[in-house]
């Protein structure tokens, strides 16, 4: 008689696997649909797995909306390094600038994560962060030295400004064109004797 040897761990971290992917979907859902107001029965509940579930992968709410909100800002990082490659400096610029409102405008957890009434702690993990703060200061100083954007402001200036356009496009009632106080707040980025325009803000 011969006895089955198998070792049943590879199904149990198969299955493991499976629920973590699960429970990013629903959590990228939900997170999307409500911010960081999403609870985490609710991603459970839509995930179709239990809340011990979720917390074996995630201990905390803050740890799920982290990884998600990497996701995301990763993903539009990447959208934002292929921009320089077809557009000038300034068009680059105006154009990430506008994509950032885009995406927050569609997904309430970016919006969250980019406007500073949330909780510090539902934030963009520092190390994306950092590379956020640098790819807009170095797409700020291209468009400068194009003459394109005042000579006066920084980076901060600029993230500053940013965080401002999103609040302003989620704010406004009733809900106009996602983008339009963007592109408003984006003209006054330009040298004064620049004739104003948003059109680059929203190609």
């Amino acid at each position: 008689m011969t006895s089955d040897c198998r070792d049943p761990r590879p199904q149990l971290r198969a299955d493991a696997a499976r629920n973590r992917a699960r429970v990013l979907v629903a959590a990228e859902e939900l997170f999307a649909e409500q911010g960081a107001h999403a609870q985490l029965l609710d991603i459970a509940k839509r995930a179709g797995v239990g809340a011990g579930t979720v917390h074996r992968h995630f201990p905390t709410k803050e740890a799920l909306f982290a990884e998600v909100i990497a996701a995301r800002t990763t993903e539009l990082l990447d959208q934002a390094a292929t921009l320089p490659a077809d557009h000038s400096p300034a068009q680059a610029f105006f154009a990430f600038w506008a994509l950032v409102v885009e995406q927050a405008h569609r997904n309430a957890a970016l919006c969250d994560a980019f406007t500073p009434g949330t909780a510090q702690q539902l934030r963009i993990p520092g190390t994306l962060r950092a590379r956020f703060e640098r790819t807009l200061a170095d797409m700020l100083k291209a468009a400068q030295a194009a003459g394109a954007v005042r000579a006066d402001l920084d980076a901060n200036d600029a993230i500053a400004l940013l965080s401002a356009s999103v609040v302003a496009d989620q704010r406004r009632e009733p809900l106009g064109q996602p983008g339009r106080l963007a592109g408003i707040v984006a003209d006054a980025l330009r040298p004064s004797t620049q004739p104003s325009t948003a059109s680059e803000a929203t190609t």
